[in-house]
C-alpha cells in the first residue's frame, strides 16, 4: 500500500503546467494588442458621435421645414446655429416664439463654419414662402477635422456631404 502512494506522488510531480514566464509573455501580448486597438476604437467613437450629431441636425432641419411647409397652425420655424448647440424656434402666426428647443452638440463637435448668404447664423422656414429664408453652408466638425457640410439651396433642398481633413 505504501508503494502505491509513493507512485501516485511521483505521478503528481510530473504534471505539466504553464511557467511564470509563459504566463507573463501571454499577458504582455494581450496588453500590446489592447494598446494597438484602443486608438482605433476612440477614433471610431468620435466619428460616430459626429455622424449622429449630423443626422440629428438633418432631422431637426427637415422637421422644421416640413412643419412650416405643411401650413400647420400657420407657424414658422427657425433653426439657429451656435458654436456648441443649435435651437429650433417655433413662431405662431403673430410672429411670437411659442417654443424653443435647444439641442446640445457632443463635447468634441462644433459648428466650424456657418456661411449663410444673409450673414446670419439662422435659417427660417415659413408657411408663406415655400423656400428657406437664406441659402449657404453649415459645417459640423469634430476634433479630428472630419466634418459634415450642409448646403441649403434656394429651392429648399438640403444636401449633406462628409468632408475629410
Amino acid at each position: 500500500m505504501w508503494a502505491q502512494n509513493a507512485n501516485s506522488l511521483t505521478t503528481l510531480k510530473k504534471v505539466k503546467a504553464f511557467t511564470l514566464i509563459q504566463l507573463l509573455m501571454s499577458l504582455a501580448i494581450i496588453g500590446l494588442l489592447a494598446m494597438l486597438t484602443l486608438p482605433l476604437t476612440s477614433t471610431d467613437l468620435t466619428i460616430n458621435r459626429l455622424q449622429s450629431a449630423a443626422e440629428n441636425l438633418r432631422s431637426s432641419m427637415l422637421t422644421a421645414q416640413q412643419s412650416a411647409y405643411s401650413g400647420k397652425e400657420n407657424s414658422s420655424y427657425e433653426v439657429v446655429f451656435n458654436l456648441t448647440n443649435y435651437q429650433v424656434l417655433t413662431y405662431n402666426s403673430a410672429g411670437v416664439v411659442n417654443d424653443t428647443q435647444t439641442i446640445e452638440l457632443p463635447a468634441t463637435i462644433t459648428f466650424s463654419n456657418v456661411s449663410l448668404v444673409d450673414g446670419t447664423n439662422k435659417v427660417k422656414f415659413n408657411t408663406a414662402k415655400l423656400t428657406p429664408s437664406t441659402t449657404g453652408t453649415v459645417t459640423l466638425a469634430n476634433s479630428d477635422g472630419v466634418a459634415y457640410k450642409f448646403t441649403i439651396y434656394a429651392v429648399g433642398s438640403i444636401f449633406i456631404e462628409r468632408v475629410e481633413p
